[in-house]
């Protein structure tokens, strides 16, 4: 979301100053486009925006929404640079301690819950967009081919480090 204009294409936002969570690999992705990351609380970004501190803020219709940014920046771009994901977790040790019964069951209510959590996601964002229309929020799609090519090695620094060699290769072939 920005104050200066709708992202359509990666050099948009050349230059900008946008508030990023401080997170190395997204502070890399919007590096790579050659914005300037703006570390701040999300306490702090409201006014940032509001006073022309920060070219916009990276974050859901969720909090984009109880925080109000939508009333101090008027352009959002959906670039789909982040997916979050719910998972649970359970060490291999108590796993195998499970009998096949509760392994099964465990399983069938990991796929019922992540359903239900994709579901309200989708619902979330269904609302959130029409929430910031009726406000005067333009929104757009941008270029998201010319987003993929332009962050499409960032991940490589973090390959074999932050997760395994080659999850990244899987997950392409996966959503293909």
């Amino acid at each position: 979301m920005t104050t200066k204009g709708p992202i359509k294409k990666p050099e948009d936002l050349k230059g900008m100053r946008l508030r990023i969570p401080p997170v190395p690999i997204f502070r890399d992705t919007f590096e790579a486009l050659g914005v300037k990351v703006v570390p701040l609380g999300l306490n702090e970004v409201y006014m940032a925006l509001s006073r022309g501190q920060v070219d916009g803020q990276d974050n859901g219709f969720d909090l984009t929404l109880s925080f109000r940014f939508h009333e101090v920046s008027k352009y959002w771009s959906a670039t789909d640079h982040v997916y979050e994901v719910a998972a649970w977790y359970i060490s291999e040790r108590r796993w195998k301690t499970l009998t096949k019964e509760q392994q099964d069951l465990f399983k069938r209510a990991a796929q019922i819950g992540g359903k239900v959590a994709t579901d309200l996601g989708e619902q979330i964002d269904a609302q959130g967009l029409d929430d910031l229309k009726k406000v005067g929020v333009t929104y757009v799609v941008p270029d998201k081919a010319a987003f993929e090519a332009a962050w499409k090695d960032v991940y490589k620094n973090y390959e074999g480090k932050v997760w395994p060699v080659g999850l990244v290769e899987k997950i392409r072939a996966a959503q293909k």
